[in-house]
This record gives C-alpha cells, sequence and structure tokens, in this order.
C-alpha cells in the first residue's frame, strides 16, 4: 500500500504565512529552515518585497500565490478573476524563474464557501494551482469552532475539496497548551493540521513572538515520530497522488519481485516520491531496491518493507535473500 502519509508518519502539519510581515521572512523562515522544514508564504504581487521573497524561495521554502491586487475576488467578474491570477503567476515566475506555483490563499478568506459564483472562482483558480486555501471566514478566523472543517478528507470532487481546504489561523490569543491539543488532535486522527501566520515578531497582525514561535516549533519537533512537516503544496499533492495511485505486481518469484506504481495525474506536476509499504516474505531479507535501475534507500523489519518511489518512473525491482527463521 501507499502509506496515507510521507514516510509513513501518522499525521501531517504546514506552517503557512500570508502577508508582508519582515518578521515571516527574517524570523519564520530561517527558523524552519535550520529545522529543514518546509513553509508556505502567501504573497499579493502587487506589494510583494521581491529580495525578501526569493531569499525564502532560494532556503527551500514554498511561494504560494494570494492573487496580484489582494482584491476580494467575489467582486470581480471571471474574466478579472482570471487576470489577478494570470498576472501574480506570470509575476512570481519572472522574478522568480524556478518556482513552482502550487497553492493558492483566498485574498480576504473569501474562496471556500458553497455557491454558484464561488465554484467557477474556484474552476479558474484549478487552471493554476493544485489546491486552495481559505485562512478567515467573513466576520472572523477560521478555526475549529467553525462549521467549515480545516483538515479531514471527506470529499472525493477536487473542486469542493482541493479548492476548499481551510486553515488554522494561529492567533495571538492561542496559548501553548492549546496549540499542544490541536497537535494532539491531529496525531489521533491522523489528518492534516493546516497552520497560518500573520506576524512574528512583537508587533503586526495577530503577531506571534519569536519565543513562543520557536517553543510551538520544538512541540512539533518532539513529535517527530508521528508528524510529517512539509510546505502546504506538498502535503496537497502527497495526498492527491496517494488517492490516485496503483501498485500492480508484475513478478513475484523467491528471490525477486517486480512491480510497477502509476497513477493517473499529469507527469509534469505529480512528480514527488511516494511511501510504498510491502508485506514481505517472513523468511526473507531485501538486499536491494531500485526504480528503473536506479537504487532506493529502504527500511524493513521481519514482516515489512517500506520506501519511497516516485509513480510512472519505470519498474521496482526488490531482490531478496533467505534468512534463517527461529
Amino acid at each position: 500500500m501507499v502509506t496515507r502519509w510521507f514516510d509513513g508518519k501518522k499525521a501531517a502539519v504546514s506552517f503557512s504565512f500570508e502577508g508582508n510581515h519582515e518578521g515571516l521572512y527574517n524570523i519564520a523562515a530561517p527558523l524552519l529552515k535550520e529545522k529543514k522544514w518546509r513553509g508556505t508564504f502567501f504573497i499579493s504581487t502587487k506589494t510583494a518585497n521581491w529580495d525578501r521573497i526569493s531569499s525564502a524561495h532560494k532556503s527551500g521554502h514554498e511561494i504560494g500565490n494570494h492573487s496580484h491586487s489582494n482584491r476580494n475576488l467575489i467582486s470581480l467578474n471571471l474574466s478579472e478573476v482570471n487576470q489577478e491570477l494570470l498576472t501574480s503567476t506570470q509575476l512570481i515566475h519572472k522574478n522568480i524563474p524556478n518556482c513552482k506555483v502550487m497553492s493558492f490563499s483566498y485574498p480576504f478568506g473569501k474562496g471556500i464557501s458553497p455557491g454558484l459564483k464561488l465554484d467557477s472562482i474556484r474552476s479558474v483558480v484549478s487552471k493554476y494551482h493544485i489546491a486552495a486555501t481559505s485562512p478567515g471566514t467573513s466576520g472572523g478566523y477560521l478555526t475549529i469552532q467553525n462549521s467549515i472543517p480545516y483538515r479531514g478528507y471527506q470529499n472525493n470532487d477536487f473542486h469542493n475539496y482541493y479548492y476548499q481546504l481551510g486553515t488554522y489561523v494561529v492567533k495571538s490569543s492561542l496559548s501553548l497548551e492549546d496549540y499542544n491539543k490541536e497537535l494532539d488532535l491531529v496525531i489521533d486522527s491522523g489528518d492534516w493540521l493546516s497552520l497560518m501566520y500573520y506576524s512574528i515578531g512583537a508587533t503586526g497582525r495577530e503577531y506571534i513572538p519569536e519565543d513562543k514561535f520557536q517553543t510551538m516549533l520544538s512541540t512539533v519537533e518532539l513529535q517527530d515520530e508521528y508528524l510529517w512537516v512539509a510546505s502546504f503544496g506538498e502535503i496537497a499533492m502527497y495526498h492527491q497522488m496517494r488517492r490516485n495511485a496503483r501498485i500492480e505486481y508484475l513478478q513475484v518469484e523467491k528471490g525477486s519481485w517486480t512491480m510497477y506504481l502509476e497513477d493517473d495525474l499529469d507527469d509534469e506536476i505529480y512528480n514527488m516520491p511516494l511511501t510504498v509499504q510491502v508485506m514481505k516474505p517472513i523468511d526473507c531479507d531485501a538486499i536491494r531496491i531500485t526504480q528503473n535501475g536506479e537504487k532506493i534507500q529502504f527500511h524493513q523489519d521481519w514482516r515489512t518493507l517500506q520506501f519511497n518511489a516516485v509513480p510512472d518512473k519505470g519498474p521496482i525491482h526488490i531482490n531478496y535473500k533467505e534468512v534463517k527463521v527461529d
């Protein structure tokens, strides 16, 4: 099977940031890099500070789209919505040539509610992105108390799910105790906790002091056994690919298995590795795994073999040797 989350982790967490607050780039981005985690920085290209954004991208972080002029998309006609997204996407590619724009955050939190107009807007958003989120609702922030869930994958329709993903806004008033409860909840459920920050430092909208942010990161790090920390786009992509993945066994012999991992998605976009778990023979240990001739690292115990492979990248060969079983 393909595991629910990368590397067989039980749950997923993403750190997202929205706005131009300097602490997001001067404090949050370096702290995440220290832990070898990728965050997602949603930007409005009309007011973008390209030096900061380019630096974050060079550090490995995802650059997400928040439109060009940060206007409420509901107030625009579909041609204007398309122009907003086209302009922002083109400017990101112009200023950061190697950047893949995968994720979108709706301005003013207007994008995940039901409605024909919003369905049409989401169709336009889907032309440029693989997933979209809303960090707030009218009159307040999207939190666990609201009716729209920010985690839990139940809808099979991409436009009604992957473009209606909610995000938990980390507010100034959030205590570390309640933050820890959210982590416990997502580990128990095995789902994805998407976190959104607006300001890091001593000032700004819903600001989180630097020391508190460091503590939040350390708390997640302590749960490394259970949590996969990745960018918003990576987690959305993995989930889509896992749901589309199929494993076909082409050959099963005593010392050699051949299988094929495939999906129906566009390989130019959906090309990250998935984590595969195989029930291996009790009297054998894997000694070598290759995909299309290239070696793959793997982990195994007495019954399970786990490795990462990219769908549609060629046959996977597993070589075994016999071992003595007591």
